[in-house]
């Protein structure tokens, strides 16, 4: 034992039950020191919150100090806080055990059980009843309440292992025997009878579930699982014979096929017989992990390349993307040792697909797996060729540097590069690529001068100034030009970080807008603006191309930069999302707002005859299709022609009385009042009754006509219509139109002598009161 001083200064260190438990237990080592470990105890005492923190010092006065009396204390302050069922268990255990009080460690054992509900809960109360109150009467009566819980094998085989450990061996089979009823499939049958084995060794009896269930098999995959069960646990190969003809007998779907297959080859080592049902299962397997699956089984372990490649050539019909056809090419190198094929492979990828970056894996994959650097480099050839974004080239440079260390290739690629960039940056790493990769110093210079014109801010003209002394340190008057020029950025330092603060908090279009406005007003730096509107362009499509914002961004372009292509672009992109006149209208109209004029005026025109020749070509349309863009093609672009052009397309699909309308007053606009007037007369005999005579009057009315060839036209339908309704209809219209009582007058006169005895007549009278003697006309 440590000396009494030692442990004195450990005792220090104590903070909980388990600390002084620990301690106190050392104090009791030879020789032992009774009474230092009972004030240990007592301290332990006092951390003690929980039941079983009393139970566990009771147990060690009780064991350790002999002193049955404190246990007995201790024990009794768990009781008044006793709750959950481990803790009347292990009090009963503790009563029991150090006590010897058998009789009120039944009351709470019983206690225990009532409360129990858990099968490891029940376990434990059996097991006190069985060794602490040697009980067995008890301890059988939970265990029945043990299998109440029961609610699977897992739960019997707990069940089982418990009672064969008190001897009990037939109680434990007759009670694992229950768990048959939870076998709900072949695998968990399978399962059962390997439980049976492992617990009792009784091939007898897991022969038996076995047999019984062949019973229920109905499909190829239960009887070929049934077989492996025969297999593994009684190596009966004949059985797995008799099994594996009535899996084939049952066999009809191509997944149930590559079962028998499966079954075939490993659990009888047929590859033949393996190979015959892969074949038959290919009709319908359609996943390509599947197919891979399968092919690598008959290329490594059946040795059928035939059936291999068969396989493999499925799974390719079903493949796209580059991976999957890397990873097919590969299989078939790793698994089918077969270059040849893997070559052919490789090629139809290359001829397949389109992507940079898909082509450059699949270069670098023909070079590692077969080091095929002559059609290596036609796929990064192709690569390139597709390639229009920068940093897929400079990916493509490293691949090709790497793989294939083709000079004369990366230099092109470098050019290329170079031709998609212009902001500083980028034009720097190039230059450093041509530098490390070509060595060319006079290409690295061309484009290092490019970079110096492009920079947008202090820090990129500080990188180019460092490139530039790091690998040209020897051109004195480029160092001393570079070096002013940095000197001058410097000076102007306040406003660059004042505007490359509001740069870092700009998110949206009109954020990068205003700054860009901003830097032309105070800096007239167009490459640092250039640089503003490409962030807003960026924010403009991941916004989801609101062309509100996106005329906003074209004319600022245009205002700052002129940059004619750039806004070509933009408003190109944005008349080909268009799916209505409105939008193309829109795009037009920013056209027309450039400052060159003639450029804008050829685009809109551009975009109104792609409009048109949509129309053609659409399913439905009708007149105002035609006269909305005539109005504009008149009104925007002042193209008389086109525009009558226009209207005689409308004037063919017909319409109701207001397309006419409309076309006429647009026909009058152009100046062809013969057009007008005869569209004006279709219009007229367009309406089928006097109230859309009047809606038509009063459109033409609104649309700025005269008002006496409006009366002529209106005077020219008087007996368009049948029934003295309708003619009252159109007289009541005269005075609504034109106010012209006296010609109301006139037409009420004519007409009353059809109504004098009509059913109608005070109808009549109505109106003409009403009409005409109101006082207003």
């Amino acid at each position: 034992m440590a000396s009494k001083s030692d442990l004195e200064a450990r005792e220090a260190q104590c903070s909980s039950v388990d600390d002084f438990l620990a301690l106190a237990t050392e104090a009791l080592a030879d020789p032992p020191d009774q009474d230092y470990a009972k004030a240990l105890l007592q301290k332990a005492e006092m951390q003690c919150q929980m039941p079983l923190d009393y139970i566990k010092v009771g147990d060690a006065a009780a064991s350790g100090l002999g002193d049955k009396d404190y246990a007995r204390e201790l024990y009794e302050q768990a009781e008044d806080m006793l709750f959950e069922v481990s803790e009347f268990t292990a009090y009963a255990h503790s009563l029991a055990s150090h006590l010897g009080d058998t009789d009120k460690a039944r009351e709470f054992l019983e206690k225990a059980a009532e409360e129990a509900s858990k099968v490891e809960e029940f376990l434990a109360i059996s097991k006190v009843a069985q060794e602490d109150l040697g009980d067995e009467a008890l301890a059988k009566t939970l265990l029945g309440r043990v299998e109440e819980k029961a609610k699977s094998v897992a739960d019997y085989l707990e069940l089982a292992r418990s009672i064969q450990a008190t001897g009990e061996q037939d109680t434990a089979k007759a009670f694992f025997k229950k768990a048959a009823r939870f076998c709900e499939d072949i695998p968990a049958t399978v399962d059962y009878a390997r439980q049976i084995i492992a617990l009792f060794g009784d091939k007898d009896w897991a022969r038996s579930v076995l047999e019984e269930a062949e019973t229920d098999c109905q499909f190829t995959k239960q009887f070929v699982e049934l077989a492996r069960g025969y297999q593994e646990l009684l190596d009966d190969e004949g059985k797995v014979g008799e099994l594996m003809e009535q899996a084939a007998e049952f066999c009809m779907s191509g997944e149930e096929y590559v079962e028998l297959g499966n079954g075939y080859w490993e659990l009888q080592g047929d590859a033949e017989k393996a190979a015959e049902a892969y074949e038959k299962a290919l009709g319908e397997i359609t996943d390509k992990d599947a197919l891979l699956a399968l092919a690598k089984k008959a290329a490594t372990e059946l040795n059928n390349p035939t059936l291999a490649k068969t396989v493999y050539a499925k799974a390719e019909a079903r493949m796209s993307s580059a991976s999957e056809l890397i990873r097919l090419a590969q299989a078939v190198v790793a698994e089918l040792k077969d270059k040849d094929y893997a070559a052919q492979i490789y090629q139809r990828a290359a001829e397949s697909l389109a992507a940079p970056n898909d082509l450059i894996k699949l270069a670098t994959d023909i070079v590692d797996q077969l080091a095929d650097k002559v059609h290596a480099g036609q796929v990064y050839r192709k690569a390139m060729e597709r390639a229009n974004d920068f940093k897929q080239l400079l990916k493509l440079l490293e691949s090709v540097d790497s793989k294939l260390g083709d000079k004369g290739f990366a230099k092109e690629i470098l050019e290329k590069a170079e031709q998609l960039v212009e902001a500083s940056p980028d034009q720097v790493e190039i230059a450093r690529h041509i530098l490390r990769v070509l060595g060319d110093k006079d290409l690295a210079k061309r484009i290092l001068e490019q970079a110096e014109e492009s920079v947008t801010s202090l820090g990129e003209l500080r990188a180019v100034t460092e490139t530039v002394k790091g690998f040209f340190g020897d051109n004195a008057d480029w160092v001393a030009r570079i070096e002013e020029k940095l000197s001058k950025r410097e000076a102007n330092q306040d406003k660059y970080n004042a505007l490359q603060e509001r740069e870092n908090q700009a998110h949206t279009v009109l954020d990068y807008l205003r700054l860009a406005d901003a830097v032309m007003s105070e800096l007239d730096d167009a490459f640092y603006a250039r640089k503003l509107l490409t962030s807003a362009e960026q924010a403009y499509r991941e916004g989801g191309y609101d062309f509100a914002l996106g005329r906003e961004l074209v004319l600022a372009i245009d205002r700052h930069l002129k940059d004619k292509d750039w806004v070509q672009r933009l408003l190109d992109e944005a008349a080909g999302r268009c799916t209505t006149f409105v939008c193309v209208h829109d795009v037009a109209q920013t056209a027309l707002a450039l400052s060159n004029k003639r450029t804008g005026k050829k685009l809109a025109k551009t975009y109104y005859k792609d409009w048109e020749k949509r129309l053609g070509k659409a399913d439905i349309k009708g007149p105002y299709d035609y006269t909305k863009l005539a109005k504009v093609v008149a009104r925007e672009l002042g193209d008389s022609k086109w525009a009558t052009t226009l209207l005689n397309k409308a004037a063919k699909l017909g319409g109701d009385h207001l397309a006419f309308a409309e076309m006429g007053l647009i026909a009058s606009g152009l100046g062809d009042e013969e057009k007008a007037a005869a569209l004006f007369q279709q219009a007229v005999q367009a309406c089928q009754n006097p109230t859309q005579l009047i809606q038509l009057i009063q459109r033409l009315k609104a649309g700025g006509m005269d008002e006496q060839p409006l009366r002529e036209l209106y005077a020219g339908a008087r007996s368009r219509w049948e029934g003295r309704l309708a003619r009252l209809a159109w007289v009541e219209g005269i005075v609504e139109l034109f106010r012209d009582a006296g010609w109301a007058a006139q037409e009420y006169d004519a007409l009353a002598q059809e109504f004098a005895s009509a059913p109608e007549a005070a109808r009549f009278e109505i109106s003409r009161r009403s009409h005409l003697h109101q006082g207003l006309w």
